[in-house]
């Protein structure tokens, strides 16, 4: 009972238990956030400017703003 009252005890958790019960109906292993983000590193050049590119187009493309 006394985790309840720590805050950062409680988020804890309650991120294992949805984690767990998360995996289990969808077959899968791992943490929460295993596969959704990942980083690249662009030190410049063709691959720089591709990158620039798409950040910039990108809400164009899936019609958050227009141009």
């Amino acid at each position: 009972m006394a985790r309840m009252w720590d805050i950062s005890a409680f988020m804890k958790l309650l991120n294992q238990r949805f984690t767990k019960w998360f995996n289990g109906q969808r077959k899968r292993k791992g943490t929460l956030w295993e596969e959704r983000f990942k980083s690249v590193l662009i030190e410049g050049g063709e691959g720089y400017a591709t990158m620039a590119a798409f950040i910039d187009q990108n809400p164009v493309r899936t019609n958050i703003t227009s141009a």
